[in-house]
């Protein structure tokens, strides 16, 4: 995963990067928001997140919550030592749900 997000893309402040879930590694996700890069991937049904506060949102958009907060679990939150901000959205169309 190190190797897919740091040789074969070269990371950019300001830059947004879609990452699949399979490639989740807080370790670079923390490497590129430090860099001053944004990254959004959909969370993993294990994923432990510790919610400290909620932001506001509009149901009728379809974002059923804007969370922010930090991981749960020791390597991760080793790795990703900062705070995460979690959304779940609901696809009307699909009728489904997805956490990113």
């Amino acid at each position: 995963m190190s190797i897919f997000l740091t040789c074969i893309i070269p990371l950019e402040a300001g830059s947004f990067y879609v990452v699949d879930k399979a490639y989740i590694d807080f370790l670079q996700f923390y490497k590129m928001h430090k860099q001053g890069s944004f990254f959004v991937t959909r969370a993993k049904d294990n994923m432990r997140f510790k919610r400290m506060y909620s932001k506001t949102v509009d149901k009728t958009s379809g974002v059923q919550s804007d969370l922010i907060g930090k991981l749960e679990v020791y390597s991760s939150k080793r790795s990703y030592p900062d705070k995460l901000r979690r959304i779940k959205h609901y696809d009307a169309e699909r009728k489904k749900y997805f956490v990113s």
